[in-house]
């Protein structure tokens, strides 16, 4: 293993050739990322395909929220197949990533975009959420909004991530100093089968500063805010009388809502969330319940019809 490097030489070598010299604990992180980002694009992608030809008309304007979101999970899970990162803590004026993802085979430019875009999208996706609590919070106490208010909505909570994209869209700094200074901090690390990207002084990249700020104190900021509107919209709907249609509505979708979201801060489960996250709408809001129940039981009659013609085979067999 070597642990220097010199000029520009590219110490990068392709995973499947150096298997044996690879961390059994980065071959775990790559073997869980495939598995967990792969069940995270189908489940949304199973999802989408329910909120597009299987919504109830009367959630018609609600559709774009559940659509935006579920994008979002989408390209959440994609991006983390993608990266498949691995960070590399050196004090705090350095960012240091190794990314055994896709991303790879377009370079360490491309790595650091899908880091980025990453970010946005995890930023984004709390931004949506905290969009459909004001939503649920609105038609309580007014008529539905037209589409049109519904979209500016959207685009103004998606302004954050916006910015946030736009000032952490920067060319990563030498992969070989990157390389080398991680060595210098951890020696036993092979790290060669890794795109190395990152920045060698966070402080000559305030806006990548300012990008981390916003995630790791504003983004955790608006969970309570969450929670407080899930208790004003409870009791409203407690106080108010509704009809029993428009209270279980109430109801499932803030079950939809209340999802564990507090552990992004932890990169692995950034995956996670987006390949969890569509069980929520399938669990909690019932058109959409009812359409994944029809669909598992097709799938459960043609496993079941292909099962059955064994059994009975076996038990001509087994008589005889």
């Amino acid at each position: 293993m070597a642990n220097s490097s010199t000029g520009n030489h590219d110490f990068h070598q392709p995973l499947f050739q150096v298997l044996d010299k690879v961390s059994p604990f980065d071959l775990a992180n790559i073997v869980l990322h495939v598995v967990v980002d792969t069940f995270g694009i189908c489940m949304n992608s199973i999802l989408l395909y329910i909120i597009f030809f299987h919504t109830p008309k009367y959630m018609a304007i609600y559709k774009i929220l559940l659509i935006n979101y579920a994008l979002t999970e989408f390209s959440t899970s994609f991006l983390s197949l993608c990266l498949i990162e691995r960070y590399l803590p050196i004090g705090f004026n350095q960012l240091i990533l190794a990314s055994y993802g896709l991303c790879q085979i377009f370079g360490r430019v491309a790595c650091m975009g899908t880091f980025v875009l990453l970010e946005h999208c995890f930023t984004h996706s709390a931004m949506s959420l905290l969009l459909q609590f004001c939503y649920r919070y609105y038609v309580l106490y007014n008529s539905k909004p037209r589409r049109i208010q519904v979209y500016i909505a959207l685009l103004i909570f998606s302004m954050p991530s916006i910015l946030s994209l736009l000032n952490t869209s920067f060319f990563p700094d030498d992969p070989n100093i990157l390389r080398e200074n991680a060595l210098k901090q951890y020696p036993q690390y092979y790290i060669d089968a890794a795109t190395i990207t990152g920045m060698e002084k966070l402080e000559d990249h305030p806006e990548m500063a300012l990008s981390m700020i916003f995630i790791c104190v504003f983004i955790p900021a608006t969970y309570p805010f969450m929670f407080f509107l899930r208790h004003k919209i409870l009791k409203r709907v407690e106080e108010r009388q509704f009809s029993e249609t428009t209270k279980r509505l109430h109801s499932d979708l803030l079950k939809y809502l209340n999802h564990p979201f507090t552990e992004n801060l932890i990169q692995f489960s950034v995956a996670i969330i987006p390949a969890i996250s569509p069980f929520a709408s399938f669990f909690y809001i019932t058109p959409y319940k009812e359409r994944a129940i029809i669909v598992w039981n097709k799938v459960a009659c043609k496993r079941f019809q292909k099962v059955a013609p064994l059994k009975q085979i076996d038990n001509i067999f087994g008589s005889v």
